[in-house]
């Protein structure tokens, strides 16, 4: 039978440098491999080096156990012992591990802090061009519900309106921010 993944069993394996956000492997005793071979083979090939790898999407992965975890709830259980639902990376880099660049939120929270769509034409989140009426139009959506915020003649106007609902209703200061591209 595997173990579970705890804080205790986290750090009997892995080490954190919450200023890089690197997790490394430990040298593991003998007693915890099938064959001294084995145990040669992981303090050669593992023990000290960088723990895990990026994934097609841009998260970095730690195989524990038979099984690929994504290293920033692996790193929010050990420092706090928890593992929470959602952890927002602060900046949007979701391959930026380090401490100070992880929080724990709820749903309403995480959506605060999202990337601009790559299908926005205007280049700002919630403000758009509105043909039928030939102004633009300012909306937002939050706590489950969508807001007309107004049609505006310019639009900076629009933009100005935007910025003041996401500072009314609690948005990240990084919410709108470019898309991350694909390495």
């Amino acid at each position: 039978m595997l173990p579970k993944l705890t804080q205790d069993f986290l750090l009997s394996r892995l080490s954190y440098d919450a200023q890089t956000g690197e997790l490394r492997w430990k040298s593991l005793p003998a007693s915890e491999f099938s064959s001294p071979h084995a145990h040669k083979i992981f303090k050669a090939q593992y023990a000290g080096k960088i723990a895990g790898g990026p994934s097609w999407d841009g998260y970095w992965l730690v195989y524990l156990n038979r099984k690929k975890y994504r290293a920033h709830r692996i790193i929010w259980l050990m420092i706090y012992g928890v593992e929470p639902d959602i952890i927002d990376h602060i900046n949007g880099d979701i391959s930026d591990n380090r401490l100070s660049n992880l929080r724990s939120v709820d749903t309403a929270a995480n959506g605060k802090n999202r990337p601009i769509t790559r299908a926005n034409r205007s280049g700002t989140q919630g403000v758009s061009w509105h043909p039928k009426v030939g102004k633009w139009r300012a909306r937002i959506s939050a706590d489950r519900k969508a807001r007309h915020l107004g049609f505006f003649n310019d639009f900076d106007a629009a933009l100005k309106a935007r910025k003041e609902a996401e500072a009314a209703l609690g948005f990240h200061k990084n919410h709108g921010r470019p898309p991350r591209v694909a390495a």
